[in-house]
């Protein structure tokens, strides 16, 4: 009898083991296939092409692609969206640096923020000049973000959301929180995001992009179930770019500073 349960515990342990195995391989082959950068991201994380400019000097630290204006004060460190190459949000960040904002973007390990929820720590001892540290990211990565903020509530000065929402309960967090999300987005879960108001910080600004969606925050091509876009990724970069340097209170070269002019 001790003989059979010895058995059936080996038995146990192999079929878990098997188990175990089937899932990583499974993982593996799910991670190894992410969003890529396109092209246009590409020239934007080489600072060539149509993104050469004396106005922003791109760097790369510890890993990290920074976007750095002359005399920044104010930085952001960005979180990829899960499964997308991180070089996919150098457009959007050329255009947030153009506009006086220093932006650090910060590869995660298998392309998931989840792995790496404290990679701001690494953009601030970077550049320990910037006076006022945002930290935001793209869906699972603002999520993510939102989880350090939450964690480091007196290392930073906001929270920026793209088509994201937080886990954490924020509702009692001092600092401001911007979210930011196109009407045509057909990847992030609207009932989800709705429910997560409560959690929200309370001064927290929605902003809405009329016609854009989930994928072209980034340049990594469509995303599989989303919405199509009836503005440019341009557009959609730019406009982005003008509502948040807004709020965090830096103004763009036209000195833009009503976000009203995008969304509502």
């Amino acid at each position: 009898m001790a003989k059979t349960r010895r058995r059936w515990g080996r038995w146990v342990v192999v079929a878990f083991a098997a188990v175990l195995a089937v899932a990583c391989v499974g993982f593996a082959a799910f991670a190894s296939n992410p969003y890529r950068a396109d092209e246009t991201a590409l020239d934007a994380a080489a600072d060539q092409g149509a993104y050469a400019s004396d106005a922003v000097e791109v760097q790369r630290v510890d890993g990290m692609l920074a976007f750095v204006p002359e005399n920044a004060s104010v930085g952001l460190a960005f979180y990829p969206g899960g499964l997308v190459e991180a070089e996919a949000y150098a457009p959007l960040l050329q255009e947030l640096a153009s506009r006086g904002v220093l932006c650090v973007l910060c590869p995660m390990p298998l392309n998931l923020a989840v792995l790496n929820s404290n990679a701001a720590d690494g953009a601030m001892r970077a550049f320990p000049q910037v006076e006022a540290w945002y930290v935001g990211g793209h869906s699972l990565g603002g999520a993510m973000a939102a989880n350090y903020a939450a964690d480091h509530a007196d290392a930073v000065a906001g929270l920026v959301m793209l088509a994201a929402y937080p886990a954490a309960d924020l509702s009692d967090a001092a600092f401001p929180a911007i979210t930011v999300r196109g009407t045509e987005d057909d990847v992030l879960n609207r009932q989800a995001y709705l429910d997560s108001r409560e959690r929200w910080p309370q001064d927290t600004r929605e902003a809405v992009l009329e016609g854009g969606n989930h994928s072209q925050f980034g340049s990594y091509g469509h995303q599989k179930g989303d919405g199509e876009a009836t503005i440019t990724p341009g557009q959609q970069w730019e406009d982005t770019a003008d509502v948040v340097a807004s709020w965090m209170g830096v103004p763009d070269a036209e000195g833009r500073q009503d976000l009203s002019a995008v969304g509502g």
